[in-house]
């Protein structure tokens, strides 16, 4: 009976092994496929904790792995309240010789209904006159102060149609109004949204975009396969054929991501994605690629371990991934 048991053991052992070596990634899978870029690169540069230090030293790895950062903050509705918020993210970009692109958060999280309004707001849609000006007002003195290369008006805009269809087209004739008043500013201001790409293919909400009248100058998406799709253990082969559709506008990726667990082998698929990823879209007319985040989120949720370095400082198999493409 002992002898048995201890098969059984030796056996179950030999069963677990298997499947370790089955959950293994290959090495030559994340190996970098090309020579060359024809895309640029940014970041969203989370520091690894809010010090002064580390805030700074966020930008400096950013200056290492990417050409622009990815600046955003709620609307403030009074465009004071939003200064300095700004303005030191600004300033380091500048001293790291980066661009900047900002967007405008104007949704809630959930991309449901109107973000962070005033208290005499409350309950108003994009309709509302005196929404509209504040709103203008600030996007107006924000890009006039800070010369940003991109602005986004809004996050993730289609996220919103989905519960506020009528007040999604109010948003977008003052979308119209904003775009040619910041044309006039700086014509050569780069004037989008950013539309989540998971929500825009599922819902076949690809319409969306001739809504806004030939003035999106980028077609801006968010990304993020296995946030959406908890299942996959790696990007399917055909995830970004619909955009083979996308003739005449480029496309800017203002968020792309996916989790690294802190695992060698949740890792190694993280650098895996990014790989198979411009791969899928290496024949697409591709002016930008963001990832998000510098440094895995210390908040928790959904972006806990979404970053190119952990909690720690430590690099992740995606940052060595990341860097090798931008030293193309």
């Amino acid at each position: 009976m002992k002898r048995s048991l201890k098969l059984i053991k030796i056996f179950i052992f030999f069963i677990l092994c298997v499947g370790c070596q089955e959950e293994e990634v290959d090495s030559d899978l994340i190996k970098i496929p090309f020579t060359e870029r024809n895309f640029n690169m940014g970041i969203v540069p989370i520091p690894l904790d809010w010090s002064e230090k580390e805030i700074d030293n966020a930008f400096k790895l950013s200056k290492n792995c990417g050409e622009i950062v990815s600046l955003s903050q709620k609307v403030g509705w009074n465009f004071v309240d939003n200064i300095q918020l700004y303005k030191n993210d600004i300033d380091l970009a500048a001293n790291y010789e980066l661009e900047t692109m900002i967007s405008i958060d104007v949704l809630n999280d959930e991309r449901t209904g109107i973000g962070n309004l005033p208290e005499e707001l409350i309950g108003e849609d994009f309709s509302n006159d005196n929404l509209r000006q504040l709103y203008k007002n600030e996007v107006i003195q924000i890009v006039e102060s800070y010369k940003p290369k991109y602005i986004n008006l809004a996050l993730e805009i289609n996220g919103y149609y989905l519960t506020n269809p009528e007040d999604f087209f109010n948003f977008i004739s003052l979308y119209n109004e904003v775009y040619d008043a910041l044309k006039v500013i700086n014509s050569e201001l780069i004037i989008a949204v950013t539309f989540q790409y998971e929500i825009l293919n599922s819902n076949l909400q690809w319409d969306l975009l001739s809504a806004f009248e030939n003035k999106l100058d980028v077609l801006c998406l968010t990304t993020y396969p296995d946030l959406f799709n908890p299942e996959y253990k790696a990007l399917p082969s055909n995830y970004y054929s619909i955009l083979e559709n996308i003739k005449n506008i480029p496309i800017v990726y203002t968020e792309i991501g996916w989790q690294g667990n802190g695992n060698e082998i949740d890792e190694k698929l993280q650098a895996k994605f990014l790989i198979d990823f411009i791969n899928q879209n290496e024949s697409f007319n591709v002016e930008l690629i963001i990832w998000s985040l510098l440094h895995d989120w210390n908040k928790g949720g959904d972006f806990e371990t979404m970053g190119l370095l952990d909690l720690s400082g430590r690099k992740k198999e995606a940052w060595n991934t990341w860097t090798e493409i931008f030293n193309l």
